[in-house]
């Protein structure tokens, strides 16, 4: 599944059938889509279905999963294009949906079981802005990385000198985190500066600013909880001397 909405959220997949896709929260699940409504947009009223050469339809669609019974609904919009065929002439249309808001979690990397379920949740819960609210989206991803702080017992206050309890900046605890628990190459700090960004009105994130706020987290909650697990059971096939685990 995270294939496919990496490649739909890039654009690299010009047209996708969205009835289609595996269901978003078992990930296997055929879909059932059990609603679905068109309308003409606004903006294609105003001018007459036409704006350009385009014919823009609003829709919204409700799923259902046949395999985990889970629902959720996706709103967008479908641009139809003419295109004609330049060795026949024969007319034909290329339909792209751009989908603006959707009710479950869409990410466009793989969660491991293994990693806090504290920072899964919250990864999980910006996949539900990946689409729709980028800042809202990154802002999600700037708190898993807090969130990862209080897993290695990174404290997020001190006591100042009249004894008040004052908050640690999130440099500052990445800063230590990295000094106490592992070194990330900067890959923390970019999400946390991403964050920063998209939290102002004028910070605008592109969909590559997105994808590597998500790669950045992947490939350090990886090291720490999944590629640990493997050096492990190395390490004990080792000294068994080759004998199974």
């Amino acid at each position: 599944m995270s294939k496919i909405v990496r490649g739909y959220f890039e654009g690299s997949i010009s047209a996708v059938d969205i009835d289609n896709w595996p269901c978003p929260y078992c990930g296997t699940g055929n879909l059932k889509l059990i609603f679905s409504e068109k309308n003409e947009s606004s903006e294609a009223k105003e001018y007459n279905y036409v704006i350009g050469d385009d014919f823009r339809i609003e829709f919204v669609k409700v799923f259902k999963c046949a395999k985990c019974v889970n629902m959720f609904a996706i709103n967008g919009v479908e641009i139809e294009t003419p295109v004609s065929c330049p060795d026949t002439g024969e007319e034909d249309s290329i339909v792209e949906c751009i989908i603006s808001s959707h009710s479950c979690s869409f990410l466009p990397i793989d969660v491991s079981d293994e990693w806090p379920c504290k920072v899964v949740d919250e990864i999980k819960n910006s996949g539900k802005y990946l689409f729709s609210d980028h800042s809202a989206c990154i802002n999600s991803l700037r708190k898993a990385v807090e969130l990862l702080m209080c897993e290695h017992g990174i404290p997020s206050t001190k006591p100042n000198k009249d004894g008040q309890e004052v908050f640690i900046s999130l440099d500052k605890r990445i800063a230590e985190f990295e000094k106490c628990v592992i070194s990330t190459d900067k890959l923390l700090s970019s999400v946390k500066w991403l964050g920063n960004t998209g939290s102002h009105a004028s910070g605008r994130l592109s969909k590559d600013s997105i994808l590597h706020a998500y790669d950045s987290l992947k490939r350090v909650l990886d090291s720490l909880y999944v590629d640990i697990h493997l050096y492990k059971n190395a390490d004990r096939i080792d000294k068994q001397k080759g004998r199974l685990l």
